[in-house]
């Protein structure tokens, strides 16, 4: 089968582009072809060769149709016949002129990693001043909760307006797609919130690559703490430090990643007389990730939107690490209390420190749950399970499309 992967980004930097990445590496040991199209390509060159047949810039696919881009239609539609196209994957893109082009071009099938084409605010659906979750449909509530407000990216104190109306077109494009994949239930019932029917929207949850357990050699003696993602408000890292204040217990965090909010953390971080337990490490690569989960005792996650998945918590399972999370969005599918990790109530920091202390003070509990992480990341999220659902939601909708042309005929 030959694949038109369609993206907004092309590299390794984030939790979607790291699924993208390896998501082809998958289909090509599996037999399968890939063409990449993007809106750009990331600065840092990849760590590892990527197996695909074909890469293609298309600047507009990140923007709202205009008349500067609408010409790059009849370019995708070319690319498509001159690659000869089995099955389009569109991952999250703005053009819905290019969403309907494809769809009608091929059998097309949309992922919605998060809430980006059911939600003004970059899919974040919270609240800027409350940081509330967002319970309500796309539309009127995004005017009066002010959210098709953003700030301007050249002028600091000057607004910028969001379309609500290109926004929805852009959400009726996808709803014509014949099938939508998503990571978790929760992500599943906001799209059919949001128009589409429930057989429309096949729940697919992610993948990873598996190591065996030798390879752990799972220790929790060291009492580590580990935050591994983007260092934005939704994350959630300055919630974590607030409930770092609780524990009384000694006591490690390493925070990895980088993000807009890393300096106002930072600052936090020694306001609270936490800077020499709290350690901002920055990026760091996938070759060496595994080093920094080895030395942890649990994976904390305390992301106050509606994660739609949180591969970071995968990521925790597969070394066999216990995971502390605020129960949003679609981290309950994978998580489940008491078992795999523990779930608390959103922003309760009292409740994330005294299951942090559980496992920091009963290190043969930290070992149980981890190894029932680790068994469940093993049978659940193992990669060919998820190539082979794959393939079957991509034949089933070639199936289709060539009975509705039989029916037309």
């Amino acid at each position: 089968m030959k694949i038109l992967l369609v993206a907004k980004l092309w590299s390794y930097k984030g939790g979607i582009e790291q699924y993208l990445v390896n998501l082809v590496k998958l289909l090509h040991q599996s037999g399968h072809k890939t063409i990449v199209m993007y809106a750009r390509k990331s600065d840092k060159p990849f760590e590892k060769e990527v197996p695909v047949c074909g890469e293609y810039v298309i600047p507009s696919l990140d923007e709202f149709p205009a008349g500067n881009n609408i010409k790059d239609i009849e370019k995708v539609l070319k690319i498509i016949e001159k690659e000869q196209i089995d099955v389009v994957y569109i991952n999250e893109i703005k053009n819905y002129a290019l969403i309907r082009a494809l769809n009608k071009s091929r059998p097309a099938v949309g992922m919605a990693h998060g809430c980006q084409c059911i939600c003004l605010k970059d899919g974040r659906k919270t609240f800027l001043l409350t940081r509330e979750i967002c319970e309500y449909k796309m539309g009127l509530a995004c005017i009066l909760h002010g959210c098709f407000l953003s700030r301007h990216p050249q002028w600091r104190f000057l607004p910028k307006f969001k379309n609500i109306v290109k926004s929805l077109h852009r959400l009726e494009a996808y709803r014509e797609l014949e099938k939508m994949i998503v990571a978790t239930h929760y992500m599943k019932n906001e799209l059919i919130k949001h128009g589409f029917e429930s057989e429309q929207v096949s729940v697919l949850p992610f993948f990873t690559e598996i190591p065996k357990l030798e390879e752990n050699n799972p220790d929790y003696t060291n009492n580590v703490i580990l935050f591994v993602g983007r260092i934005a408000r939704e994350k959630g890292v300055d919630v974590l430090l607030k409930a770092l204040t609780f524990i009384k217990h000694d006591f490690e965090a390493w925070i990895i990643g980088e993000g807009p909010d890393r300096k106002r953390c930072e600052r936090i971080s020694k306001k609270l007389n936490l800077h020499e337990k709290v350690k901002f490490l920055g990026w760091v690569s996938n070759d060496n990730i595994h080093k920094f989960y080895s030395k942890a005792t649990l994976v904390a996650i305390p992301s106050v939107w509606p994660e739609p998945f949180g591969l970071v918590g995968i990521e925790a399972m597969k070394y066999a690490r216990p995971v502390v999370a605020f129960d949003v969005g679609g981290i309950s599918d994978w998580l489940d209390d008491g078992e795999t990790g523990f779930l608390v109530k959103r922003m309760d920091c009292k409740a994330m420190a005294d299951k942090i202390t559980l496992l920091l003070t009963n290190k043969l509990l930290a070992r149980k749950i981890g190894l029932n992480g680790y068994e469940r990341a093993r049978v659940k999220f193992d990669e060919i399970n998820y190539v082979e659902r794959l393939i079957k939601i991509f034949q089933s909708v070639i199936i289709t499309r060539q009975k509705k042309k039989n029916y037309e005929k």
